[in-house]
């Protein structure tokens, strides 16, 4: 799995191959075979693997509660997403795998939507809903969602 998350997170999917995970694995290609039938299935055991790994160690809330404002909520989450891309160590390969994702779309970004960034987002808009008033729309809280945020925060 190590070996397979540096090498699809330095590689991006369409350049890695079984063959060099394997290599830096010290492993045989068809274990690859026997635990995840193919690459696409090691691909996704990674991302899922990653994924869990980044939002244990940097979960959306960061350890805020939720008697506390929206702000320090919006706060918490925004730090919170950008220690998961950036970071250093293994959790942020989810981060580098999520950005080829965008720029480099393959089959499993339909799956990081649903599973990632569809429910990270409706944690955000849920805060921007609380930031905003009670009467804003719909419209209003996913442009305040994607807004590029002030420099302050």
């Amino acid at each position: 799995m190590e070996a397979a998350g540096k090498i699809f997170a330095e590689e991006g999917y369409p350049k890695a191959t079984v063959r060099d995970i394997c290599r830096q694995a010290s492993a045989n290609i068809a274990a690859i075979n026997y635990h995840y039938g193919d690459k696409k299935g090691l691909y996704l055991a990674v991302l899922k693997h990653y994924q869990e790994l980044s939002f244990q160690t940097y979960p959306p809330n960061l350890g805020i509660e939720k008697t506390q404002s929206p702000e320090e909520k919006l706060k918490a989450f925004i730090r919170s997403f950008l220690m998961r891309i950036m970071d250093d160590g293994r959790p942020a390969w989810f981060g580098k795998l999520l950005a080829r994702e965008f720029t480099e779309p393959t089959w499993a970004f339909d799956i990081l939507v649903e599973e990632t960034i569809r429910p990270s987002f409706e944690i955000l808009t849920s805060i921007v809903v609380a930031i905003l008033s009670k009467g804003a729309n719909e419209r209003e809280v996913r442009l305040c969602s994607i807004a590029k945020l002030p420099d302050t925060l």
